[in-house]
């Protein structure tokens, strides 16, 4: 049976994430660690010419030499993506001791927590997990629903965003955005007018909702 994870979205921004690796893997870690703003430590004796590219511009800050324990210190995760299992099963144990989650790229259901297939459109955020049961098939359901959703949605969370200051209630306003998503869902020369048209109804007379829909469309 596998095992349950929490899902959590992480605000990593400032802070500081240890990656372990020079490799390939340890680059995707990297590169999404600091798309996310994050502040990325890591530790290999060697680089990948991508990552060297980073520690040259000071995008990160390198060590070059194999892991050390203390290395952890100040992290809030850490990547293990060596290559060589006695350092992985190290990096384990010392996260443990230390309060550090780990994430293991050799064997995920030993690590700390996985990391899900993921698709970001503006503000919207939508992640997809097997428990680390199968990445390929996290892989797969990813780009199908890329797929479905189409570029509609990212606009629309936006709106909805704006729309928050006007509905104390949260039951009324997820009302409101089941009839929004549906509008998402009409052709792309409809949704302008009847989205403004649902708005025009609901909110107070004296809101702009030109205002609301700037950039929207």
């Amino acid at each position: 049976m596998p095992e349950d994870f929490y899902a959590i979205n992480l605000r990593l921004s400032g802070r500081l994430c240890l990656v372990v690796g020079g490799g390939p893997v340890a680059a995707r870690k990297t590169h999404g660690l600091l798309a996310n703003r994050a502040l990325v430590r890591l530790v290999s004796p060697d680089l990948a010419p991508d990552l060297a590219v980073l520690a040259d511009k000071g995008e990160i800050a390198w060590l070059a030499r194999p892991y050390q324990k203390e290395d952890l210190t100040g992290a809030v995760l850490a990547f293990a993506a060596t290559g060589d299992p006695v350092t992985q099963e190290q990096i384990s144990r010392d996260g443990e001791e230390l309060g550090v989650l780990v994430n293991r790229a050799d064997d995920p259901s030993r690590g700390d927590f996985h990391l899900p297939a993921s698709i970001r459109q503006g503000a919207l955020l939508v992640t997809i997990s097997t428990s680390g049961q199968s990445p390929a098939l996290s892989a797969v359901l990813r780009r199908r629903l890329e797929q479905e959703l189409g570029d509609v949605y990212a606009p629309l969370t936006e709106l909805c965003g704006r729309l928050r200051p006007f509905f104390p209630d949260r039951k009324q306003l997820s009302e409101y955005i089941e009839h929004l998503v549906a509008v998402a869902a009409m052709p792309p020369e409809r949704r302008e007018a009847e989205t403004r048209r649902i708005l025009t109804a609901v909110l107070p007379e004296d809101a702009d909702v030109s205002s609301l829909l700037r950039g929207i469309f």
